[in-house]
């Protein structure tokens, strides 16, 4: 089956600070949830990679930098209004396959602040599975 150009996946990150909630009824979406307080306060940036399935968390988490991943690092900003409201993160060319969903929360210098790790994330055609990646202190 060949996938039209025009087509595109479309990839909504929201921030919050518990497990509920994700994205709106019907939207393709992409939760990236932070542990605690700390974190959403002290990151600034947050860089999301898609690995393949032949990488593994813990190989990912390992390395610096990070390994080259086959999409990405996508960069989303934070700010105030971001951290109080979430922000929405948009990646139009996400081909369909099974991902390692990773992602660094960076603050204002660049320093690691935390990780997350999501494995076997499904993107559809025309849709991206709920992808849920959890950031925690690092």
């Amino acid at each position: 089956m060949r996938r039209s150009t025009s087509r595109a996946v479309v990839i909504a990150a929201l921030l919050s600070l518990s497990a509920c909630g994700g994205p709106p009824e019907g939207t393709p979406g992409f939760v990236i949830e932070m542990q605690s307080q700390r974190l959403l306060s002290e990151a600034s940036l947050l860089a999301i990679y898609f690995y393949d399935e032949a990488q593994s968390c813990e190989s990912v988490r390992a390395t610096m930098p990070r390994p080259t991943s086959v999409l990405g690092p996508f960069r989303a900003d934070l700010d105030d209004a971001g951290r109080d409201s979430g922000i929405i993160f948009r990646q139009d060319a996400v081909p369909v396959g099974t991902y390692l969903v990773f992602v660094d929360a960076l603050d204002v210098n660049g320093a690691l602040v935390g990780t997350g790790c999501s494995p076997g994330q499904r993107v559809n055609e025309r849709e991206v599975s709920a992808i849920r990646v959890s950031v925690q202190d690092s």
